[in-house]
């Protein structure tokens, strides 16, 4: 007996089917303190995973840092402007900054620091063409 009703995925499948975009953007990176990145609220949906190491996450619209460590999964549907730093108060750079470091040679994860403490981390976030630019970035490490 054949069933008439669509067949449906987890929720998490769900939702995604309802995003549209153009442009997704997946990368590893290993940041050396001092570090910190600034990803603005119209670059879209974004998620980080902590792999190994210690770093803040700072949301505009909340108060406070957040402490995240090895196996944290932070996810921001909404792409609500946010900063990630080694330590509170360390200067950032634009995601775009990291982006232009981040694949030098087609492969291996962007490096962007100081020498100091490391972090890695896996970096996801959903944008359109539109709004992709590229500069250079003076705190890459090759």
């Amino acid at each position: 007996m054949q069933s008439s009703a669509i067949s449906r995925g987890d929720p998490l499948t769900e939702a995604l089917r309802l995003v549209r975009v153009d442009t997704t953007i997946v990368f590893r990176a290993l940041f050396s303190a001092p570090w910190g990145i600034g990803i603005e609220a119209n670059f879209g949906p974004a998620f980080h995973i902590m792999i190994n190491g210690v770093c803040h996450l700072e949301i505009a619209s909340l108060q406070g840092q957040l402490r995240l460590g090895d196996g944290d999964l932070v996810m921001l549907p909404s792409g609500q402007r946010h900063w990630i730093r080694d330590h509170p108060g360390i200067a950032v750079s634009s995601l775009e900054q990291i982006l232009a470091c981040a694949i030098p040679d087609g492969h291996g994860p962007a490096r962007v620091g100081g020498g100091g403490a490391p972090t890695w981390m896996v970096w996801a976030a959903s944008r359109s063409k539109a709004g992709m630019r590229t500069r250079s970035c003076g705190s890459c490490r090759r």
